[in-house]
């Protein structure tokens, strides 16, 4: 976006200074000069044309549906919203919000962390307009990998009946998220970093009955948690954290792993402890034992 908005801006500016505007769709030049963050050219039309006629509304949605489909947006966060965040602030500074759908806008600061324009819808309109929670359930659906807020886990877990927040349901997205990372064994001690304290916290707080101990204990395996597969072992049945298929599930990331003869070492080093310390805790009946001996092979234990 930095190359287009390099490539067109300047053109932009000429055209508009040379050609007259009546031979001009200026709708069609502000929607581009905003999907590209040409804040320049932005702030010329709407300085110098009817509101009415640039459809500063549709512009703002087709803005919204791009960054919705760009698959990886959360590794771009940072440049959306070095590009947007200027846009916003100008037409909510300039623009009649009547003219404006403020609850998309709302929605779109919230997905790429425009801190400032959440702040100024927040204290300047009703909250129903602006449908808080579906931005939040909007960001939650989102981010590929969970983002790991600590601090407020912690807060919800001590003011809320767990009941209504669904660890188990957390727990489980945050594991098919994982899953989803490709490589992921190349990111592992970030993921480890960023889940661990996460996991331990819910394992704490949280009444066991309402969680997912399986899953909690796959993810911990597939990240290689090695305090909460311990902790997991020493107070629950064995049978009900699926050791077996969780082994069989690290055998087959490992597998997966296009790469992984050029990281032998790095598998080595984060599974050899796993595998050791389930066959020293664990009756061998409730594990199978043939794909725990071809993962050991595999990755030179």
């Amino acid at each position: 976006m930095n190359n287009l908005r390099e490539k067109y801006e300047p053109l932009f500016r000429h055209i508009l200074e040379k050609v007259n505007h009546d031979l001009l769709d200026l709708k069609t030049i502000f929607h581009l000069a905003w999907i590209i963050g040409c804040v320049e050219v932005v702030t010329y039309l709407l300085e110098n044309n009817n509101h009415d006629q640039l459809d500063v509304k549709g512009a703002v949605n087709d803005v919204y549906r791009c960054v919705c489909d760009i698959s990886c947006y959360d590794q771009d966060m940072n440049n959306l919203r070095e590009k947007y965040e200027p846009l916003f602030r100008h037409i909510l500074e300039k623009v009649n919000h009547d003219l404006l759908d403020l609850k998309t806008i709302f929605h779109l600061a919230w997905r790429i962390g425009c801190v400032e324009v959440v702040t100024y819808l927040l204290e300047n309109n009703n909250h129903d307009q602006l449908d808080v929670k579906e931005a939040v359930n909007g960001v939650y659906r989102s981010v590929a990998c969970r983002i790991r807020c600590l601090e407020v886990v912690a807060y919800l877990l001590e003011n809320i009946n767990h009941d209504q927040l669904d660890a188990k349901k957390a727990v489980n997205d945050l594991y098919r998220s994982v899953c989803d990372v490709r490589y992921y064994n190349h990111v592992m001690n970030n993921l480890r970093d960023t889940y661990d304290p996460l996991i331990r916290h819910i394992l704490e707080k949280v009444n066991h009955d309402l969680l997912d101990l399986k899953t909690i204990f796959h993810l911990a395996c597939r990240i290689r948690c090695l305090e909460v597969v311990a902790y997991l072992f020493e107070n629950n049945n064995h049978d009900q954290v699926g050791v077996k298929e969780a082994v069989n599930d690290v055998f087959r990331s490992v597998g997966n792993n296009g790469y992984y003869t050029d990281g032998m070492n790095n598998l080595k080093e984060k599974y050899e402890r796993l595998i050791i310390h389930i066959l020293e805790k664990v009756n061998h009946d409730l594990l199978d034992l043939k794909t725990i001996f071809h993962l050991a092979c595999r990755i030179g234990v």
